[in-house]
Order: structure tokens, then C-alpha cells, then sequence
């Protein structure tokens, strides 16, 4: 059996910010249209990558189908996801998002969008 650990892209870019770029234009007047993730603290990114990591490499091996890899997400990088977009908060780099819980509805969906894209990817370059 090989082991072919799936590479994560810059994940959390695109998975707890991305829905801020597509922030409504009064909001974008206010805040820069692409988040600066240099500006969010790296441990809580890397924990959002190491958790979604693991949870698309489970999901390969028990050769699920992309369809399980957003409710996974969901529920097991439920904690990492809040801590990547309450820091994202802190550091004015979430749009309009003012709490987590206003937001995090809408990131654990673009996370699951974005974990299934991935996972898609890895199936396919196997």
C-alpha cells in the first residue's frame, strides 16, 4: 500500500477567507478585497491545514467519496476553523465579519467546498 499523503495548497486561504473577497462593495470600500494572511497568527493557519490535511488523508484511505469530505471538515475542524477565523477577526482580515459565530455557517461551507476541491484533485493525480 503507498502512502501518498494529500499536499495541501495554502487551504486556508481559500477556505476560512476566501468568502471575504466576495464581500458586498461597501464592505470592500472599507477593508483590502484579498485577506492578508502574513497578518493571521501561522499557528492557528497551520492547524487549520494540519486538521484538514488529516481529514482528506483519512478520507483517501478509507476511500470515501468527496461527498463525505464536507460534513468531515465540518465536524472535525470545527475548533481550528474558529480559531483561524476569530483571529482573522482580530486582525481586521475578515471582511465583514464581526463574531465567529456570524460568520462561521459561511466558513465551514467555503471549507467544505474548498477540502472537496482538493480531495478531488489528490484522487485524480493518484
Amino acid at each position: 500500500m503507498h502512502n501518498h499523503a494529500i499536499q495541501i495548497s495554502p487551504i486556508v486561504a481559500v477556505i476560512a477567507l476566501s468568502m471575504f473577497a466576495a464581500a458586498p462593495v461597501r464592505a470592500q470600500a472599507q477593508k483590502p478585497s484579498t485577506p492578508n494572511l502574513k497578518a493571521i497568527p501561522a499557528a492557528e493557519v497551520k492547524a487549520m491545514d494540519a486538521c484538514v490535511s488529516g481529514v482528506l488523508d483519512r478520507l483517501r484511505q478509507e476511500r470515501a467519496s468527496y461527498r463525505a469530505v464536507t460534513p468531515a471538515v465540518a465536524k472535525d475542524c470545527d475548533a481550528q476553523l474558529r480559531a483561524v477565523l476569530a483571529a482573522a477577526i482580530r486582525v481586521g482580515q475578515a471582511g465583514p465579519c464581526t463574531s465567529v459565530d456570524g460568520c462561521i455557517e459561511l466558513a465551514r461551507g467555503r471549507a467544505g467546498d474548498e477540502a472537496t476541491l482538493e480531495f478531488q484533485r489528490a484522487t485524480v493525480r493518484r
